[in-house]
């Protein structure tokens, strides 16, 4: 175990020396992420791994995307390793791009040009594309940050170009019939007081002049706790929904933000400041992540996801994270070594998340016996993580806990 640490951060500093020797800016104070790399691309090759063999088109591609997505970034961090020409293309990435289209072609029965289209899209974003989006917003992202989501934005968009092409939609929880309408109505207004208050939140906060402290910003943890909660139980097809146009409305509004554009930009630029995270610098990706942790397990093309891999962005990001800053912050005295973290914040994660899924499991709505050992496992490894780890939490711990979930 300590050669494999050494030879890890080893080969981590050669890397974050030649991505300095590139003009390559790291977001300050963090480590490089690597092992964030490989997050997204195994959480969709285990999703397509546990469907039966009735899954669907989409569901495959995504599956195939993922092993490629895998590929990519261990030839990226192989090419930033040996070479200190990091921006060029190189004749390495061409091997995930010539696996990915060869499996869209024999596996997916796909046409050999939109394989080729398809292949070299995927190994060229998730390679070459990551490191020009680290070039054109300097400081913003780790390594494995910006791999994470340049490989989000890839199986968004081969998603979005299937789903187009194959009319592909999540089946309905209910049928359609009166009872699932009133319970749809009743989510939406319920959705509404929650985003009313909310917006109360955040207009106190700017009135006030006063940047907000972790503690206040995790309140709309909480408020995320009390919107996905009740929506991944009774209607994840509504909230699945939902949960795309909020993304997109929160990427126009951060762009009207960026480029200055009337009538929000002055209301969007004092809200920025009042909840700016130490973590944000030139654009405020702390918002953006904890909508992506909490909305991406219902994002992977799968009807055959239970309930607990599905809540596991509200369990360690809604309970766990704000448990752990909380009382870290109020009672917390002993630190983890060579952290600001502390332990007492880490106890209360791990105990914030077991009363909320045991909570489930006594109400009936996930399993108990094995599967509740299980999570009480995950739940500790990945409250050791968070406490240990300088990453963003709301982009890694999510996928994490969906990773030991589903298997």
């Amino acid at each position: 175990m300590e050669i494999i640490t050494m030879t890890y951060y080893t080969v981590e500093l050669k890397i974050l020396q030649n991505l300095e020797k590139s003009n390559i800016i790291h977001r300050s104070k963090s480590n490089s992420g690597l092992w964030l790399g490989l997050l997204m691309g195994t959480c969709a090759l285990i999703t397509f791994m546990k469907e039966d063999s009735s899954y669907s088109e989409i569901c495959l591609l995504t599956g195939l995307t993922g092993l490629g997505l895998i590929m990519s970034c261990i030839c990226l961090i192989l090419q930033l390793y040996i070479d200190t020409s990091s921006k060029d293309f190189q004749l390495l990435y061409f091997l995930p791009a010539s696996i990915t289209s060869m499996l869209y072609l024999l596996w997916a029965n796909k046409d050999l040009l939109v394989s080729v289209i398809w292949g070299l899209g995927v190994g060229t974003l998730s390679t070459w594309g990551v490191l020009q989006l680290m070039t054109y917003l300097p400081g913003c992202f780790t390594l494995g940050e910006c791999i994470v989501v340049m490989h989000g934005v890839i199986l968004f968009l081969l998603s979005s170009g299937a789903n187009l092409s194959l009319r592909y939609h999540l089946p309905p929880l209910h049928d359609d019939d009166i009872v699932t309408t009133i319970l749809q109505i009743f989510l939406i207004m319920y959705w509404i007081v929650c985003l009313l208050i909310g917006i109360i939140i955040i207009t106190h906060q700017i009135l006030s002049e006063s940047s907000a402290s972790t503690i206040e910003r995790k309140t709309f943890h909480i408020l995320a706790v009390l919107v996905y909660t009740p929506g991944l139980i009774w209607e994840p097809t509504l909230l699945y929904f939902a949960s795309g146009i909020v993304m997109i409305l929160f990427m126009m509004f951060e762009l009207m933000r960026l480029i200055n554009l009337p009538p929000l930009n002055k209301v969007l630029k004092l809200g920025f400041s009042a909840f700016v995270d130490e973590k944000d610098s030139l654009i405020s990706l702390t918002p953006l992540y904890l909508h992506v942790g909490l909305s991406f397990p219902l994002w992977m093309p799968s009807s055959n996801i239970g309930l607990l891999p599905l809540i596991s962005g509200v369990t360690v990001l809604g309970i766990g994270d704000s448990a752990a800053s909380f009382i870290g912050s109020k009672y917390g005295t002993h630190k983890w070594p060579e952290t600001s973290k502390t332990v007492e914040g880490t106890i209360a994660c791990v105990l914030g998340q077991l009363l909320f899924i045991y909570g489930l499991a006594i109400i009936g709505v996930i399993p108990s016996g094995w599967v509740l050992v299980k999570s009480t496992l995950a739940i500790i490894a990945v409250s050791i993580i968070e406490a240990r780890t300088n990453q963003v939490d709301n982009l890694a711990l999510p996928l994490l806990l969906y990773i030991f979930l589903i298997t």
